[in-house]
């Protein structure tokens, strides 16, 4: 009984050393039972087997170049891109004693990677075709623009980036390493590539340009017209800036000048047309050849100019040439006290404060003799009382003389015993307008020098 128990025993023993022995045989060849490998089952497979299921097709893989002027690719195809799995998966079998073939029962997960290579020739005639390496199509950075944007904020601005590489081997190299790390793309400018304009906008000249010019902008400069405060805006106090290409800023007065004269343009009224509504409640268009308010530029472009280089806030009468008597946000300078000449109907009006006070029939100039008194918006110069009129055939003293238009007036004329009508057509005056004598009394204590005389 023992005998026989001692030969199964022995059986067993050559079986399980036969097994042992054969699965350490098969262990030189396959990796042993339980080997996982990327998370997938190997056990008993060759490496050769697990690089067909492992390896990638290198023609799918792309590297996208992104450049500011387009964009290249390079496929793997292009450049004889071929990847390696197995050098890895030899190691691994290579580690792995096939008489401790039991040893991985319990499984173990092996990590591996690939390593890939490419022809460098490839590679490099691919790249020198991009049109974007071509360094006569490549364009030039400009340096920032200083300009005022449309919240009135001086920004610097860069109107071309340009497209100049830098460093064409460094982007090469670059791209080397992308490929070998199988990266997707790369940004040329995220990068660094590109050559920078001479001042950045980030530098210390521009920041310090931008920083006077907003400081000019910012500035509050009124003009007092009449009652009215009328502001130098952003933009106008921005253009009085002369810049260099260096960005040194500093207030040009040719370029004051050129904004006063700008700014009276806009807010004068001298020698301009403007909206009369006649007695009759016509709406007509006066012309004030010399009635209205207007700037001096030429005292006025020192007085601004010293402002702004001093940065001062202000709010002042500037020097006026002319005044006129009123002046509201309308441009309506005539105000409401004023005399009205109608000459088709050959009727006055004084207005005063805005009502109508006095009114008659009068004789303006001689149309046949061509003397006819000229349209517009004037102004009482003076007054007299008497005065020697000298500008017809002969002298004629008059009691009441109000001139508004060079040696044309206002007066009395009590040569005449009748008004209004179409006497002025053939047998009217030398251009003055002729008033009975109680009127022109009336009328000559009731305006002052500067009241406006609206003739139509």
């Amino acid at each position: 009984m023992l005998k026989v128990l001692r030969d199964i025993l022995i059986i067993l023993l050559g079986l399980g050393m036969v097994a042992y022995l054969s699965m350490a045989y098969f262990a030189q060849f396959y990796f042993s039972p339980g080997s996982r490998i990327n998370g997938t089952d190997y056990s008993f497979k060759s490496p050769l087997y697990a690089e067909e299921l492992e390896k990638e097709n290198p023609s799918e893989y792309k590297l996208e170049i992104i450049f500011r002027d387009g964009k290249q690719v390079i496929k793997g195809s292009e450049i004889g891109l071929v990847y390696d799995y197995l050098s890895s998966l030899n190691d691994i079998k290579e580690s792995q004693n096939p008489f401790l073939w039991f040893s991985n029962f319990d499984g173990k997960d092996y990590k591996i990677g690939k390593t890939l290579s490419f022809k460098e020739d490839l590679l490099e005639s691919r790249i020198e075709k991009f049109t974007q390496l071509n360094p006569d199509k490549m364009i030039s950075p400009e340096n920032p623009i200083i300009e005022m944007n449309d919240e009135g904020i001086v920004v610097a601005t860069i109107k071309e980036a340009g497209t100049t590489i830098e460093d064409i081997d460094g982007l090469k190299t670059r791209i080397k390493e992308a490929i070998s790390h199988e990266e997707t793309s790369i940004n040329v400018e995220e990068e660094g590539f590109y050559k920078g304009p001479q001042f950045p906008v980030e530098s210390y000249k521009v920041q310090q340009c931008l920083e006077y010019c907003n400081n000019i902008a910012n500035l509050k400069i009124y003009y007092i017209y009449g009652d009215v405060e009328i502001p130098f805006t952003r933009r106008q106090l921005y253009d009085t800036i002369a810049i260099s290409e260096t960005y040194g800023a500093a207030i040009s007065k040719n370029a004051t000048e050129a904004v006063l004269k700008r700014y009276s343009w806009l807010h004068d009224t001298y020698d301009k047309d403007r909206v009369f509504r006649t007695y009759k409640g016509k709406y007509i268009n006066v012309h004030g050849e010399y009635y209205g308010w207007q700037i001096n530029l030429e005292e006025e472009t020192d007085l601004l100019y010293s402002d702004l280089i001093h940065q001062r806030n202000v709010s002042r009468t500037p020097v006026f040439s002319y005044e006129g008597t009123v002046y509201t946000k309308e441009e309506d300078d005539i105000g409401d006290t004023y005399v009205e000449v109608d000459l088709e109907n050959q009727h006055v009006y004084l207005y005063l404060e805005g009502k109508m006070t006095m009114e008659a029939d009068c004789v303006t100039g001689c149309v046949n003799r061509g003397n006819a008194t000229p349209p517009g918006l004037y102004y009482i110069y003076y007054k007299q009382s008497p005065s020697l009129l000298t500008g017809g055939e002969t002298p004629v003293w008059v009691d009441y003389w109000m001139p508004f238009n060079r040696g044309i007036g206002l007066h009395d004329a009590s040569w005449r015993w009748k008004f209004g009508e179409d006497i002025y057509v053939s047998n009217g005056s030398h251009g003055c307008v002729n008033l009975p004598l109680d009127f022109a009394r009336d009328l000559y204590f009731s305006v002052d020098a500067g009241t406006p005389v609206v003739v139509y």
